[in-house]
Parts: C-alpha cells; structure tokens; sequence
C-alpha cells in the first residue's frame, strides 16, 4: 500500500495513477502461495459466502487494502454501485466478471438514476480494474465458483456508508457496506 500510496501522492488521483496502481496490486496477488484459497476462506458451515480480509489500513480508515473471498452456491449479481472513494480490484484465483457503467441522467433527483452498460472485464490472475470514485460496476460470479481478488480503496468498507446502487426500475438506493471483515488468519 505504501507504493500505492505514493503512487496517488506524486501523480493526483486519476485514470492514469490508478492504472499505475492496479499493476502494483497486480504484482502482488501474482506471487504463488501468498494468498492460498484454502486459507483465506468464504465459507464457515456454510455461512458467510463473502468475506473480507483486512490486510491493510491507514488508522484514519483510509487506503484499505482487503482479500475478498468468495464461493456462492447459485449465481451471484450486484445491482451496479459506486464506492466514492477510489477502487482497484484484481484477480488473484478464480474468475469473475466486472460490468462498468457509465450514468445516464444528471443525479439532480435524490433516489432516482439511471445506468448505462460500456463494458466489461473478466478478473482472473493478472487482471485489474479501477474505478475513481463515482464511476459505477456490478459484479457477477457463477454458482459453484470460487474466487479470491484483491480490493484496495481509498476509504475503507465500513466507512463506505453513502454509496448508491442503481436499480432496473430507474430509482436507487442506499448501498450497505460489506461488514463481514477479517483479520489476516493466524495473525493476530
């Protein structure tokens, strides 16, 4: 996170710092062994199909850094959602797919907005995106899978409190950070 860090501090936040960014935290989910699947597990007797692992954060709830694991029984969709705060997010096992989206209307009008698909990315290892804080994706996972990636933000889940999810019918809503947050296992 300190080259991350420093990376956002010389270059300002941008489409291009965060690129940068993407490949550090790239280079590090790409080391064999350091994030074994069987270790950073999704499920306790079948609870808890997602889980984050706290591997680093500021003291003022900045710059986190997680390894989200995740195994689902079914197929799995978010609604499309903003973070506002800056994001990468890169594979380290598994596969999942990353919908970006660009919004439509002006956002002038509390709990309604609309989204409009423009791309989107498979995470596996060796693959990234990043998102400045407004911008907007879903995530999708096929049942049965399993899947490890890396998110680093620039506030951290909990303190994710006012971001937004976009729904079909045009309106949107509060979206709730993800709570179930760990420690590294075996360290304490």
């Amino acid at each position: 996170m300190d080259e991350v860090k420093s990376i956002l501090s010389s270059d300002g936040l941008n489409h291009g710092s965060l690129a940068r960014a993407r490949e550090v935290l790239i280079r590090l989910a790409s080391q064999d062994g350091l994030f074994p699947f069987e270790v950073f597990r999704a499920m306790d007797n079948g609870r808890n199909p997602n889980v984050l692992y706290c591997l680093a954060e500021d003291p003022d709830g900045t710059n986190a850094l997680y390894l989200s694991s995740e195994q689902h029984a079914e197929d799995r969709s978010t609604l499309p959602h903003n973070h506002l705060a800056w994001a990468v997010i890169v594979g380290v096992h598994g596969t999942e797919l990353n919908k970006l989206y660009e919004r439509v209307d002006d956002g002038r009008i509390p709990g309604r907005g609309t989204v409009r698909q423009t791309s989107e990315i498979e995470l596996c290892r060796g693959t990234g995106l990043f998102l400045m804080p407004e911008e907007i994706h879903s995530v999708h996972a096929r049942g049965g899978s399993a899947m490890l990636s890396m998110h680093a933000y620039g506030l951290s889940m909990p303190r994710q409190t006012q971001r937004i999810e976009f729904l079909a019918d045009g309106t949107t809503r509060q979206r709730k950070p993800n709570t179930n947050i760990r420690p590294i296992p075996g360290v304490s």
